[in-house]
């Protein structure tokens, strides 16, 4: 170590090194001549027999030079040069390696971008590692088989009481559409719902002003607004005075009482907080919080742990734990608890980023062979004129150093602009609580990613190919050695692929069976808008039934209109989950439950199975009615009677007068499913209650459904003109057809397998085209021998068959090989993918027809040379 710090401090200081040894030399000179002069030399005499005496000048620095490791920086400066010549007279193979070692360098240093935003990079808080969420556990025995992060109200204060060791707070882990009015123009914003020290526990400050109080955090409190930096500046232009005044949220007004800073953010998207005011009357039925807590100083998260264990049990008393089960409070990190959704994912994008990496790398090897092999001559020549096979090595080495270094270069400026795309398209839909950039750890991935490569592309080439020595017999030898490695790498990069298009496979054919479930009503031509009613004017069901069934009936005026209705939720999106009860049981069960307007069966053309569909007859005088879904009447009926029946729920006893059939919707309780078939119960709006409105519209925005007749409508302008018409100040959130609100629904689904896939097809390009690089010199290599099969009658199209034949024999082996990477990628990925097993037929079907599609492509293309062959050519020439 003390030498090669020695070496990297001479280097430093190159040129005072080589004054001082030209000083040192000049003095020794000079000091022997004088010393000569005084034996009775005369100058000139002693000067050259000092001269004489001391040897040859550059052969002393020379020594100098080694004895300080300097001449290996002179071979570098030497190498360098000529690696750049020799790169630079082939212009196609630089570009193909550079391209393909950035591309696989690129996509790497992407994903882990995004995975260390969402799971590994410390969040942007004061000691973030002290921050915590309370989770409630399920097991037996300390062991727990199932977790959740929402807590309920009854939790919150036994906490909020009782817990020393830790900073509390509540807050809701999405956030909902508002209406807000300013200086007369509505607007719509994304609005978060946050407990008092939400800030202060998460150690940001407000830039202005303060956050809530514990006194102002509860039901009936003050309306308090606390502003992001972006609306502030949008809506006040960053002017302090906006501090203390009002805005018109929701129909109310609410006080501005803090601005937090530009660069803070939550893992949601939100343009303001507002007090969440938790309660166990309070929304969701006191459930649907998530309490944030810091260990306080000297708390461990043991000892916190155990205090919330014992101070939360009676709260959990009220919970139905599964029979034999226990349920405990326990604490998860932050970090882990917000990025766990997403972890398995990220891991598995992550994962065929690698994969991609590898056949890149794999396939940069072979071509450096190929060009290894072209240069044979040049090799063995250097080793007959005394090139030793340490300086051949070295000579190579420098030339896979400057190719990966330009690959990794070019993979950075993919990485830049991979990392921004993902940004604007992730952007809300990941929860992540920090900003999406290319940091220094990204770019120190980047770096060791390019050694990697170094090590993979540039050493095994290097020690091939000084290996090669004059004799030419032997440079033969190793040519044939040259394309036995090219196929071993062709088909490890054929195997990689294997594994890369299961997995792809897999997931599009996830996107494509959820995509072609039946929905359970009419898509076609069906357009809904979205509005929300999180709105003091509209808190009674009175005037939110009036608005929704004005503009309905508005729209359906015209001509080209067919029906128009509303409903609190759409098909394809998540239910309201409630409980219900039946009159004779105290029991209570968790299903969906969804207000409609008159008319809204019919303008999704939803079957009717039994009774009738709720209608003008269901209003707010008129006895409490429910219809219900198939799904409903097959949990939790049975073979009873479904019309007649009475339950209990939303505060009223209701009596069920219809049954319609089944529509797709995401989960809400207890399923996994990414689209299926929920029980749900259907109400009118007009039979709902004030406070019950209140409840669901902070989570849920109701929606518009128009169904055009035949023909291009124009239902958005058409939708807007009469919202305007009942209420210019109430913005509408989003107009889309009904696939859109699929494909938004699906659109984890769909980015998945968009990565995958396009690490999958540039993988298998990239194999194509290394596969077609050795069919090409197998041909040349071949030359001789197809033209004596030529000669002996062989016809061209045999002789073209032999030259393709291995192609196809690699991409066998190749599928061979990847099989059991593939079948192992494809049971890791058995949580993401549904409606396909993991021996999916169909999938490794496609698989093989596409892989030996592609090689027979690839050897086809240069193997069509053979057709130009002339045998007596060929032969005269050996």
């Amino acid at each position: 170590m003390g030498r090669l710090w020695r070496f990297f401090s001479v280097a430093r200081q190159r040129d005072r090194f080589e004054a001082e040894m030209a000083e040192e030399m000049a003095d020794h000179l000079a000091r022997r001549a004088a010393d000569l002069e005084l034996a009775g030399w005369s100058p000139a005499r002693a000067q050259r027999q000092a001269r004489l005496e001391f040897g040859s000048v550059e052969g002393f620095r020379e020594a100098c030079r080694e004895a300080r490791w300097l001449h290996l920086l002179d071979e570098l400066r030497r190498n360098l040069k000529h690696g750049l010549r020799v790169l630079a007279r082939t212009p196609v193979l630089t570009a193909t390696v550079t391209l393909t070692l950035g591309l696989g360098i690129g996509a790497n240093v992407s994903i882990f971008s995004l995975l260390d935003a969402a799971l590994l990079r410390p969040l942007p808080y004061p000691e973030s590692e002290r921050l915590v969420l309370v989770e409630t556990k399920v097991g037996q025995d300390g062991v727990s088989s199932s977790s959740n992060l929402s807590q309920n109200g009854r939790t919150w204060e036994a906490l909020a009481a009782g817990v020393d060791r830790l900073d509390l707070a509540v807050f809701s882990d999405w956030s909902s559409g508002a209406n807000v009015v300013v200086d007369g123009r509505a607007d719509y914003l994304q609005q978060q719902r946050v407990g008092a020290g939400f800030f202060r526990v998460l150690g940001v400050d407000p830039l202005i002003g303060r956050e809530f109080s514990r006194r102002e955090d509860v039901p009936g409190g003050p309306r308090l607004a606390v502003l992001s930096h972006r609306l502030w500046q949008r809506l006040y232009r960053g002017r302090p005075g906006a501090l203390g005044g009002t805005l018109q949220l929701r129909g109310e007004a609410y006080e501005i009482v803090g601005v937090m800073p530009a660069d803070f953010r939550t893992g949601v998207d939100a343009d303001l907080w507002t007090p969440l005011r938790p309660s166990p009357e309070g929304e969701g039925e006191g459930e649907n919080y998530m309490i944030l807590g810091r260990l306080r100083d000297g708390a461990t998260l043991e000892s916190a742990g155990d205090q919330l264990r014992a101070i939360g049990a009676p709260a959990l008393a009220a919970l139905r734990a599964p029979a034999g089960r226990q349920v405990w409070l326990a604490l998860e990190s932050l970090q882990h608890g917000v990025g766990r959704e997403v972890a398995p994912r990220l891991m598995f994008t992550w994962l065929g980023a690698w994969l991609l990496l590898g056949v890149c790398s794999f396939n940069v090897t072979g071509l450096v062979l190929a060009l290894a092999a072209r240069r044979s001559r040049e090799m063995a020549t250097r080793s007959a004129l005394g090139g030793g096979r340490g300086a051949i090595f070295r000579q190579m080495l420098t030339e896979g150093l400057v190719l990966c270094v330009l690959g990794g270069g070019l993979g950075v400026l993919l990485a830049a602009l991979g990392v921004r795309w993902l940004g604007a398209t992730l952007s809300g839909s990941m929860g992540l609580w920090q900003p999406l950039a290319l940091d220094s750890r990204a770019l120190a991935l980047a770096l060791l990613l390019t050694l990697f490569a170094l090590l993979v592309t540039g050493l095994y080439p290097a020690l091939a190919g000084s290996r090669h020595h004059a004799r030419q017999d032997a440079t033969r030898v190793a040519g044939q050695r040259n394309l036995s490695s090219r196929r071993l790498l062709v088909t490890a990069q054929l195997a990689l692929v294997v594994a890369l298009l299961v997995g792809a496979g897999q997931l599009l054919r996830t996107v494509l069976h959820l995509q072609g479930l039946t929905p359970g009503f009419d898509a076609d031509g069906l357009v809904a808008a979205t509005v929300s009613l999180q709105d003091a004017r509209y808190g009674e069901p009175v005037a939110a039934d009036r608005l929704l069934q004005s503009v309905a009936t508005r729209v359906a005026a015209d001509p080209a209109i067919e029906i128009a209705a509303a409903g609190l939720n759409l098909p394809y999106e998540r239910p309201l989950n409630m409980s219900f009860s039946w009159p004779a049981e105290d029991e209570r069960h968790i299903t969906n439950l969804t207000y409609v307007t008159p008319g809204y069966f019919e303008a999704l053309r939803v079957s009717l199975l039994a009774g009738r569909y709720l209608d003008s007859r269901d209003g707010a005088s008129a006895s409490p009615t429910a219809v219900v879904n198939a799904a409903f009447v097959r949990t939790y009926l049975g073979d009873r009677e479904p019309l007649g029946a009475r339950l209990r729920i939303a505060g009223a006893e209701r009596r069920i007068v219809g049954v319609v059939s089944d529509t797709r919707q995401t989960p809400g309780w207890g399923e996994d499913e990414p689209l299926g078939h929920r029980a749900a119960i259907f109400v009118t709006l007009a039979q709902t209650a004030g406070p019950f409105l209140e409840l669901v519209h902070s989570w849920f925005e109701p929606s518009w459904v128009v169904r055009p007749r035949a023909g291009a409508v124009d239902v958005e302008g058409k939708l807007r003109a009469a919202v305007t018409a009942v209420d210019p100040q109430l913005p509408l959130a989003a107009v889309r057809s009904m696939s859109a609100v699929r494909d938004q629904v699906l659109a984890r689904q769909r980015l998945q397998a968009s990565l995958l896939g396009s690490a999958a097809g540039g993988a298998l390009i990239i194999a194509a085209v290394g596969l077609g690089g050795l069919i090409a010199a197998s041909v040349a290599e071949r030359r001789r021998e197809l033209g004596i099969r030529l000669a002996l009658g062989a016809s061209p199209w045999q002789a073209l068959g032999e030259a393709v034949l291995p192609g196809l024999r690699l991409a066998v082996q190749g599928l061979l090989w990847g099989l059991p990477l593939a079948l192992a990628l494809a049971y890791g990925l058995r949580a993401l993918v549904h409606g396909v097993g993991p021996w999916d037929l169909v999938t490794y079907g496609w698989v093989a027809a596409i892989l030996v599609a592609a090689a027979g492509l690839a050897s086809l293309l240069p193997a069509l040379r053979v057709l130009r062959f002339d045998p007596a050519q060929l032969l005269r020439a050996d």
